[in-house]
């Protein structure tokens, strides 16, 4: 797993905590089973999310890549307003990102319909 914020965003504004499971047993998704081995379970690449704010912009995502492979936990930790709540509203398929990518199990999240999206949340 791998984070990073780029240009533009506020200095340790995202952290990443990683760790690996103890056994693919241990996780019961479409993961542990192994759909998607080999691949990244998420990918973000350069995501942004921004919010109008009056006559300016609030960037609450700018430009971040994570990417979280099978058997890999994840904590998102920084201080109040650092885009913890957009992130993974966008990694829950709640939300969908103004710029950048999103990939889960090699799916491009941009090309999913709401139905598509509601299956995928249910299923993984």
């Amino acid at each position: 797993m791998s984070i990073e914020a780029r240009a533009g965003a506020p200095a340790g504004s995202l952290d990443a905590a990683k760790g690996t499971a103890a056994s693919d047993e241990d996780i019961s998704s479409p993961v542990a089973s192994g759909e998607g081995a080999g691949e990244p379970v998420l990918d973000l690449s350069h995501v942004s999310r921004i919010y109008p704010s009056g006559e300016s912009v609030v960037r609450a995502l700018d430009d971040i890549s994570l990417t979280i492979r099978p058997g890999e936990y994840v904590a998102i930790m920084g201080q109040s307003g650092s885009g913890k709540s957009t992130l993974m509203h966008i990694i829950g398929c709640l939300d969908r990102p103004d710029r950048g990518s999103y990939r889960v199990l090699g799916r491009d999240i941009a090309e999913l319909d709401a139905d598509e999206l509601a299956a995928l949340r249910c299923r993984t």
